[in-house]
């Protein structure tokens, strides 16, 4: 489900337009100093630039924070993966 979304989003020429402000924020949570020792952020610094723009395109800033940190483990470990098995990238 998640593929096919990505998919229509990224064809979608409003959706694109209207991404801006959420990429200045992920881009601000991800990359500022961690604050009340929120190790989400230091974990997702650590992924590669693919990785970054899959969580910033399925994501916003409150779900990554909302995630069962159980969930937010499993995609840590297996966004990369994901996203060759699924070739969004």
């Amino acid at each position: 489900m998640t593929v096919e979304l990505l998919r229509q989003y990224l064809s979608n020429k409003s959706f694109l337009g209207k991404q801006a402000t959420r990429v200045k924020h992920f881009i601000k949570f991800t990359f500022k100093k961690a604050t009340c020792g929120n190790k989400r952020q230091t974990r997702l610094r650590k992924l590669d630039c693919d990785a970054l723009k899959f969580y910033r395109l399925a994501y916003k800033v409150r779900d990554i924070l909302k995630l069962p940190l159980v969930e937010f483990d499993f995609l840590i470990v297996n966004v990369v993966d994901f996203i060759y098995c699924q070739k969004l990238l």
